[in-house]
């Protein structure tokens, strides 16, 4: 027989899988580190953002943002992200500046770049992400947004400050 613990405080944060998104984002790297299904957790994650992808923003953004964390350090176990492609189009189709930035940075934890230097030499670029960025639709989308990000810098930085703050 099985039993069961409910725990009030808990019925309105969001869950994927058996995770609940903001209580892992905001666990230790040790207990990211030591997460035993990585691939599993990192295919729910994905399926959960393309079903929220713009009907909730803050959802999307959570989700890449536990993308990200977890592609960090289980790059290895996870491997090569068949579907780079997707994320580009994504990114060219949501309305939100966050969401775009948001997806600006996962791509860099995809191809092989973190915040820990560390990490990075010790990764290296994963080459097979990489490679499904060398075609012209994402070469053209991702021009598009340096030089609107070089163009309205401040205005970018002042609508990711608001959206941060929320």
């Amino acid at each position: 027989q099985q039993y069961s613990v409910d725990y009030p405080s808990l019925k309105d944060e969001v869950r994927v899988g058996n995770v609940y998104m903001r209580l892992w984002l905001e666990a230790g790297d040790g207990f990211i580190k030591s997460w035993e299904e990585p691939v599993r957790l990192f295919e729910l994650l994905f399926r959960r953002l393309l079903c929220d992808m713009d009907r909730d923003t803050k959802i999307t953004n959570m989700c890449i943002r536990c993308l990200e964390r977890l592609y960090a350090f289980h790059i290895n176990t996870i491997g090569n992200f068949e579907d780079v492609m997707i994320l580009v189009r994504s990114m060219a189709l949501t309305g939100s500046v966050e969401t775009q930035h948001r997806f600006l940075s996962l791509l860099a934890v995809l191809l092989g770049v973190t915040k820990d230097e560390e990490l990075n030499a010790k990764v290296g670029v994963n080459a097979g992400n990489a490679e499904q960025l060398l075609n012209e639709e994402s070469i053209a989308q991702l021009s598009q947004y340096v030089a609107w990000g070089h163009v309205n810098g401040a205005q970018i930085g002042n609508m990711l400050g608001r959206a941060s703050v929320g």
